[in-house]
């Protein structure tokens, strides 16, 4: 048996790339399962048993899927290939801060006499 090779984990924040329906899984939704480019959290990973590769599926945080006639009770895992690894972009949101305030200084300001048009 050849390695798992598992890319995702808990918590870890994904994307969805490949929302086109599971020609397995029957739903009786109205709504699309997944939403492509919509962002989702791992809740699991699931080794499953005797799996093709990649041998594992996550569980999403936002959406339970069931195997059907099952009642509920085993959860099916999605495939890792409909998504990625969506890219961190942490915000700094310290000029907005600024502006509430009143205290944003825009470089600008500091060389205003460059700007300004000269008298004569």
């Amino acid at each position: 048996m050849t390695e798992r090779i598992i890319t995702f984990h808990a918590g870890q924040r994904i994307v969805c790339v490949d929302a086109t329906p599971n020609p397995l899984y029957v739903s009786t939704a109205t709504e699309p399962l997944l939403r492509r480019g919509k962002i989702y959290v791992v809740r699991a990973i699931d080794l499953g048993g005797r799996w093709k590769p990649p041998g594992w599926g996550v569980h999403l945080k936002e959406i339970l899927v069931y195997y059907p006639r099952t009642g509920n009770h085993i959860q099916w895992a999605l495939h890792p290939r409909r998504f990625r690894a969506a890219e961190g972009r942490p915000t700094d949101i310290a000029i907005f801060r600024e502006m509430l305030t009143g205290q944003l200084t825009l470089p600008l300001e500091e060389k205003d006499d460059e700007f300004r048009p000269r008298a004569g």
